[in-house]
């Protein structure tokens, strides 16, 4: 059986014309180091998901080359000879080839580059806002923010007398979390609808800080889609507030330039900072853990996100515009006896 860097190189020659002198694997792709190049690869080999359909990546391709003609740099699927960004090596896998970005993750814990992310991200919403009518059905997605949220919250609500029970430094802040999470629900389900184009994966990984002009490059569009615009904002804030140490006038700082970058486009102000205070990090630390039991030792970690999910709040309080009122009504699905 032919090994899958041997597989590779074949259909590379055979579909692209390169000339591969190395197919290195790395943790989920294969760099491609061709005729010409010095160890770094030149070119990124990626198997196909279930969910990279030709008819995905043909809708892809338009809007990649839009943000690239923005001046964004995003890695996308290149054609092979025939026409195709999807290629099949002679056992029968299909995948596809992208040009290797060069740079580092972005470190979200640096100022500077946390806001060069967002003022990209703010970019991609510009270049991409579009009406629901007219976003391809491939880069629809079957589950846009106003669902996900809700099922974070039901998620929350779910864990909550095993992570009570078993970590009780929670339960102080139980009343904030719930007030919280219904609060974010309810103001994005009050709101106007906004669509852009949205990386949906904004992990520091997928963001390539390149030399001292911070332009980030943007790869790994696997779930990428139409979808709210406040999508990317929140998931940047998220790791911030993971990877960080938050301190006031670090959440109105980091939305100014975001709103600056994408021309108000998608920005609605309750929804915008209800969705900020959503205890995100703590409702997949506290499923994760509930899922495995529990174990003691690894309580250490929700306790360690609880205190992430406190500095949110006091920052969140010192930094939420003036007159912004929360609502704290509980959804009708959440017992009283949890208030």
């Amino acid at each position: 059986r032919m090994l899958d860097g041997e597989l590779i190189r074949e259909a590379l020659t055979a579909s692209y014309g390169l000339r591969v002198t190395a197919v290195v694997q790395m943790k989920s792709v294969y760099g491609v180091v061709c005729a010409g190049e010095h160890r770094t690869p030149g070119f990124v080999w990626k198997f196909a998901s279930g969910s990279d359909t030709a008819a995905r990546l043909e809708a892809l391709a338009p809007v990649l080359a839009k943000l690239r003609r923005g001046g964004i740099a995003a890695a996308g699927p290149l054609r092979n000879r025939s026409g195709d960004l999807l290629t099949t090596l002679p056992d029968g896998r299909q995948g596809y080839l992208q040009p290797w970005l060069r740079g580092r993750h972005a470190d979200y814990a640096d100022r500077s580059q946390r806001l060069a992310v967002l003022r990209t991200v703010g970019r991609v919403h510009r270049l991409t806002a579009a009406a629901i009518t007219a976003v391809p059905a491939a880069l629809c997605t079957p589950h846009p923010l106003a669902r996900k949220l809700m099922w974070k919250r039901e998620t929350l609500q779910r864990v909550w007398p095993d992570l009570a029970a078993h970590c009780p430094q929670a339960i102080a802040d139980q009343v904030a979390l719930f007030a919280a999470a219904d609060a974010a629900c309810q103001a994005l389900a009050r709101a106007a609808p906004a669509v852009a184009f949205c990386h949906r994966d904004l992990a520091p990984h997928n963001v390539l800080c390149r030399g001292t002009a911070l332009a980030p490059a943007l790869i790994d569009f696997d779930l990428a889609a139409f979808d709210d615009p406040l999508t990317d904002l929140v998931q940047v804030v998220n790791h911030f507030v993971f990877l960080g140490r938050p301190a006031p006038g670090d959440l109105r700082e980091m939305v100014d330039v975001y709103r600056q970058a994408a021309g108000g486009n998608g920005y609605r102000k309750e929804v915008l900072w209800a969705l900020l205070g959503f205890p995100d990090l703590l409702v997949r630390a506290a499923a994760e853990w509930v899922k495995a039991g529990c174990p003691p030792a690894r309580r250490w970690r929700v306790v360690a996100v609880l205190q992430k999910e406190r500095a949110r709040r006091r920052v969140w309080a010192t930094d939420r515009p003036p007159g912004l009122v929360q609502p704290f009504a509980p959804l009708r699905s959440v017992p009283s006896e949890i208030y």
